[in-house]
């Protein structure tokens, strides 16, 4: 089971709501801003959960939708390519 962790060289901030959060990885020199669900995506990347787990949350909080999972696996990847966070056995 792969689980889902954040990088060790990220600097990051949240508001108090939840729903924007800033990140700065020393390695890349630009900012992401994440809003809304990829904020509650980005809450559940905290390297205890599984894909399947951050999928199943997901859907409990926006509803049985086939497309929720497709667009979360896609933002996770994102993560994953721009070394914010990764997936590790």
């Amino acid at each position: 089971m792969r689980i889902w962790r954040r990088s060790a060289l990220l600097a990051e901030v949240a508001a108090d709501d939840g729903q924007r959060v800033a990140l700065l990885s020393l390695e890349r020199r630009r900012p992401v801003v994440l809003v809304d669900s990829a904020a509650v995506i980005w809450s559940l990347v905290d390297g205890t959960r599984s894909e399947a787990e951050i999928l199943g949350e997901l859907q409990r909080i926006y509803g049985e939708d086939p497309a929720i999972a497709a667009q979360a696996r896609a933002f996770l990847s994102q993560l994953d390519e721009q070394d914010l966070a990764e997936a590790v056995e």
